[in-house]
């Protein structure tokens, strides 16, 4: 039961989260249609892509290691 919560609490934050950042719907943008106006440009994430992917796969191979840990000493 208690496995199961926590799948309802992570289901729950993930699609709030997407429901916050969401569209605001119509009406925001201006009467030429550009909705952005004079924000500041986005930025690029490609240069960190790369490291988010180590940084990622380091960070479950350190779980996985600490899981395997506490698990063998149980």
């Amino acid at each position: 039961m208690k496995h199961l919560f926590r799948i309802y609490i992570l289901l729950f934050m993930l699609t709030s989260d997407f429901k916050m950042f969401a569209d605001d719907g119509p009406g925001d943008g201006s009467d030429d249609g550009d909705i952005e106006g004079d924000d500041d440009p986005a930025v690029p994430i490609n240069g960190k892509i790369l490291f988010l992917l180590v940084s990622g796969i380091l960070f479950a191979f350190y779980q996985y290691r600490m899981h395997r840990k506490t698990s063998a000493q149980k």
